[in-house]
């Protein structure tokens, strides 16, 4: 069943880790796979799936960017905010 209130908050920042997707539960990721647009996606889960097949200790983080805007290093955009993204997203 879809998480329509994790759905909205993704699409209202413009990218969310998708825990869902993910195995590193909050801690340090070993890789961080990221897409933007359907058919990337697509590849991304695929991968972690070939990932989670032959490696399967390896900590995989998902993310998924709706808004390209949101990885612009300058703040020209309101949703502009790179500092938020490298440091929440893809640390720990």
């Amino acid at each position: 069943m879809a998480d329509y209130g994790r759905c909205s908050s993704a699409c209202t920042e413009g990218i969310g880790i998708w825990q869902w997707a993910s195995n590193d539960q909050g801690s340090e990721p070993d890789v961080v796979m990221a897409c933007c647009g359907d058919t990337p996606t697509l590849e991304i889960l695929a991968a972690v799936s070939i990932l989670r097949e032959h490696l399967p200790d390896l900590k995989i983080r998902v993310i998924n960017v709706v808004d390209l805007m949101n990885c612009s290093r300058k703040p020209s955009t309101p949703m502009g905010s790179a500092k938020k993204i490298s440091t929440a997203l893809y640390e720990r």
